[in-house]
């Protein structure tokens, strides 16, 4: 009996250390910040009425303009890396919009299915 709850703490400490994906700090930091998403479907929605297709990194620049320059408050921390998830999100909230953001394999795929 000890050594199977020695085993279970073991395999608890380890998860502790082992580093976070991208997915999930990306997951926690999203949670946290849903109001930026709103952002980059606004932008994103207002580039598609006149492009056939544009960057998800774009929109996030756009972002950082809009809270830096245009609005009174915090500037939004927005990691380049969360361009991926943000573009993987917004087609599957607006499949009309699917291929307005052309995509690489990335760390993100296979995460869309995470609640906004």
């Amino acid at each position: 009996m000890t050594d199977i709850l020695s085993e279970m703490r073991d395999a608890a400490y380890e998860e502790e250390r082992r580093p976070k994906t991208l997915a999930e700090t990306f997951a926690e930091w999203h949670e946290k910040n849903p109001h930026v998403y709103a952002l980059f479907v606004r932008f994103a929605l207002q580039a598609a009425e006149r492009r056939p297709y544009f960057s998800a990194r774009t929109v996030l620049h756009r972002i950082r303009w809009h809270t830096t320059v245009e609005t009174v408050g915090d500037d939004y921390k927005v990691s380049n890396n969360w361009s991926p998830f943000f573009a993987r999100m917004f087609e599957r909230d607006h499949p009309e919009h699917k291929g307005f953001f052309r995509m690489r394999d990335s760390a993100a795929d296979g995460t869309i299915e995470m609640p906004i």
